[in-house]
């Protein structure tokens, strides 16, 4: 399971070869930049979710080359979807992603319980006490 940094085609690539399962969230960034999605009849997928709603796509292609499934969810209360691709079964995937999800919100509110804005240790030495 990966985030957004990771959602580029050769790593993608290199897991739908090994087969290594994945889920990936998609890294959208500026929402008029989507990546390129073709669907199973060779036309492009625009990426759109009503608020509230869940949508499917299986057996897309992630830049043309690497065939993903595509999870859109968008849960009411938030101000954007969620896009996911994987090589899983779509709801499994969103699943995943939605429990990876509460991991995060958990060490956010643990870190602002105990006054901690910022842990982000980028050198082994710095998580030595």
């Amino acid at each position: 399971m990966l985030d957004r940094e990771f959602s580029y085609r050769a790593l993608m690539e290199r897991l739908y070869v090994a087969e290594i399962p994945f889920v990936i969230r998609l890294n959208l960034g500026d929402q008029h930049q989507q990546p390129r999605l073709i669907g199973a009849d060779g036309n492009p997928i625009q990426l759109f979710v009503r608020p509230g709603k869940t949508i499917i796509h299986r057996q897309v292609y992630y830049l043309g080359i690497v065939p993903v499934n595509l999870v859109g969810h968008w849960r009411k209360g938030l101000s954007n979807p969620l896009w996911i691709i994987s090589s899983l079964e779509p709801k499994a995937a969103l699943q995943i992603y939605q429990n990876r999800m509460k991991i995060e919100m958990t060490f956010k509110q643990c870190k602002d319980l105990l006054h901690l804005p910022k842990l982000m240790n980028k050198r082994q030495d710095y998580t030595k006490r």
